[in-house]
């Protein structure tokens, strides 16, 4: 039986950092060194879908090198009109891998990921609803600050079936950029019973957007403060309507 193959949906900006070589960048320092600790591949193929901006210039310099030190599991896009709106980045690299695995990992480029068997799991909760459903870890110190201040833990990186793409053509609705999308996305399915926040697979945000001190990429869009939660909503209502349709 082939193993299911599962792809790393991750964006990658140099804006405001100072990286001098790939070596620096928040890819090779977290990401890709956490993903070799963690990951499974006795029991499923990887796949890195990674985009970058078109203005990008330390990683437009850093194409060709970048795509031999990932080599043949990595399929690298150059994004047109994605600045400062990683939200349309990660639909467009969706829409573009769609047929090329089973499993989707949203996952930022400034991740660690700390809990071996990830995969496994992520993808043992998402067959408990026929693959219809949102799975993800927790930052620790971030999941307990919402919990004191009496607020729902959300999903930063979501872990899906394709079944997501086949149900909404995209990843996040198009009028999310930055802020709140994964409020978003945690209560689509969360209204639907299928979101699988799970405080035993942890994982770190070493750049999280905030932090003073650190070089913010983007500044939080706030557009969409009051109107996200009524969008999920009603993006809510087409997850239920398509498990009626296989009832």
């Amino acid at each position: 039986m082939e193993k299911p193959t599962i792809g790393l949906l991750i964006t990658l900006c140099s804006r405001n950092q100072k990286y001098v070589t790939l070596g620096h960048s928040d890819i090779f320092r977290w990401l890709l060194p956490s993903f070799f600790n963690t990951y499974e591949p006795n029991k499923f193929n990887y796949k890195f879908f990674i985009g970058y901006d078109d203005d990008d210039l330390f990683f437009i310099k850093n194409h060709n090198n970048l795509k031999k030190r990932l080599g043949l599991t990595c399929t690298l896009t150059v994004l047109k009109g994605c600045q400062k709106n990683p939200c349309k980045a990660w639909n467009i690299l969706l829409k573009k891998n769609i047929d090329h695995a089973d499993y989707f990992f949203q996952i930022g480029s400034d991740i660690t990921l700390i809990s071996k068997g990830w995969s496994s799991y992520f993808v043992s909760q998402l067959k408990k609803n026929n693959n219809i459903g949102i799975a993800g870890g927790v930052d620790k110190s971030f999941w307990f600050a919402r919990i004191l201040q009496n607020q729902n833990g959300i999903i930063e990186n979501g872990f899906f079936h394709k079944t997501h793409y086949e149900i909404f053509k995209t990843l996040f609705n198009g009028r999310f950029k930055t802020w709140f999308s994964d409020d978003y996305i945690t209560r689509i399915y969360m209204l639907n019973n299928c979101c699988y926040l799970s405080p035993n697979i942890l994982f770190r945000n070493m750049n999280r957007v905030g932090q003073i001190e650190f070089n913010d990429r983007y500044q939080p869009d706030l557009e969409i403060k009051d109107s996200w939660k009524d969008i999920a909503n009603k993006d809510a209502k087409k997850i239920y309507e398509f498990k009626q349709n296989l009832i």
